[in-house]
Formats: structure tokens, sequence, C-alpha cells
């Protein structure tokens, strides 16, 4: 399929045209992302990294808790927040998210950390664009950037501060890392 639209088509024109297509997927994507980002105070997860992204900057890692201290009962603790012995919470979650929230808060302030979900997913869109374009060609790299650029769960995770988007972003470096190292060793382009 491919010779039947470079023997129609300019091979220069075709490659332009890709090009352009794939620059106004990624903008229109961007602007989405950027235009619609939700604040981390909306959901429970990206409250958490935030709030936890926030403390973490002033280098505070436990919180104290006034009604746990008073009462010694584990019902006066948040859902995503864990009890220690001293009466204080830490927080549930890794350390991943939140220093990238605690990096984005201490260069922007809270729109640093509200933008750094939909930077991420950008961020993603054009790696994962990039890395099929050089494993695949160029016309399976185009039909993967558009089918993931019209996935609506793609979006409504991109807009979020969560965990979904820096874990997609590492798997499809590593799979990548992964399929090129193995192409080293072995030279062969098919596996048997």
């Amino acid at each position: 399929m491919q010779n039947i639209f470079e023997n129609i088509f300019d091979s220069s024109k075709i490659n332009l045209l890709l090009n352009i297509c794939k620059i106004f997927i990624i903008s229109i994507s961007a602007i989405y992302l950027l235009g619609n980002f939700s604040p981390f105070y909306e959901g429970q997860d990206s409250y958490l990294y935030g709030v936890e992204s926030v403390f973490l900057s002033k280098g505070i890692y436990e919180i104290p808790n006034p009604l746990l201290e008073e009462t010694g009962r584990f019902e006066f603790t948040a859902g995503n927040w864990n009890p220690t012995i001293h009466d204080t919470l830490i927080p549930i979650a890794g350390i991943g998210t939140p220093l990238l929230g605690a990096i984005a808060y201490s260069l922007g302030g809270y729109y640093g950390l509200f933008y750094l979900a939909p930077i991420l997913g950008i961020t993603l869109l054009i790696i994962y664009e990039r890395i099929t374009t050089k494993l695949f060609g160029k016309y399976i790299g185009f039909l993967a950037l558009l089918f993931f650029a019209s996935c609506h769960i793609f979006f409504r995770s991109a807009i979020h501060l969560n965990t979904d988007a820096i874990l997609t972003l590492f798997f499809v470096l590593g799979i990548s890392v992964v399929l090129i190292l193995e192409f080293i060793s072995t030279k062969n382009e098919k596996k048997e």
C-alpha cells in the first residue's frame, strides 16, 4: 500500500502532509488538555498527590492531626492517609508523583501543579508518536497517534494529577528499550 501512494503522489509531499497532520493533532490535543485541566482538589487521588506535593515542597512529609492526637481514634483519619504511632498522618501513595508535583509547585506555584498533568499528557502523546514512527514507520506512527489522540480515556486521565500518564510514559519507553536491545543483540527484525 505504501508503494501505491508513493507511485501516485510525490514522496516528499506525503511526508509533508503526514507531518502537518501530526503537528495539527498534537496541537489540538495540547490546546484541549491545557484548556481543560482539572484542579487537584477535585479528585480523591489527585487531592492526595496535590496536598502531598505542596507539603513535600515545604519539607513536610507527615502532617499533624489534632483530633487523632486528642482522641487516638482512627476514625479521624482521611481515606488516603495512614496514621503513625506519633498520631500524625503519612500519605499512602508512593513518592514519585508527589516528587514531580513538588518540583512543579516549587517552580510555578499552584499553576505549575495544575498544569503538571496536562504537560505530562502532551509529553506522552509526543513520545508515543515518535517511538511508533521510529519503530514501525511513518504510516503506522500516524495511525497510532490518530487512535491514541481520539481515545477519551487518555484525555480523561491526562487532565487529572494522577499516575496514569506517568506510568504509560515509562511503560512505552521501557517496551521500546527492550525491543531495541533485543534487536541489537539478535540483529533480527522478526522474532522467531
